[in-house]
């Protein structure tokens, strides 16, 4: 009987062991998935920002709902961290004149 005891605890604490193993791989997998899409959406805030930079500047006009939408865009960008590239982007966007449109 001690002889049965003593295995079925080795193989208990295996299995405990495996188990928790296989739970720290998974959470680690899944924090990675979340750093990646925050990643991925600071990228598209970025890309969107720099989009509508290029069409402000091209027409040298920019309407109330552009720059109310950039101003949201740039918000949400900003909690990633601060970006002087742009930073410096928002703040010449700033000085191009409002359309009433």
């Amino acid at each position: 009987m001690e002889f049965i005891m003593q295995y079925w605890i080795e193989f208990l604490f295996g299995l405990v062991v495996t188990l928790l193993g296989y739970l720290v791989h998974k959470v680690k997998v899944y924090y990675k998935n979340i750093e990646t899409s925050v990643e991925g959406v600071r990228i598209l805030l970025k890309t969107k920002i720099i989009e509508e930079y290029h069409n402000i500047k091209k027409e040298n006009v920019v309407t109330m709902y552009q720059k109310q939408n950039l101003a949201d865009l740039y918000q949400e960008y900003q909690k990633f961290g601060k970006d002087s590239f742009i930073e410096d982007m928002m703040m010449e966007l700033d000085k191009i004149p409002i359309t009433k449109c």
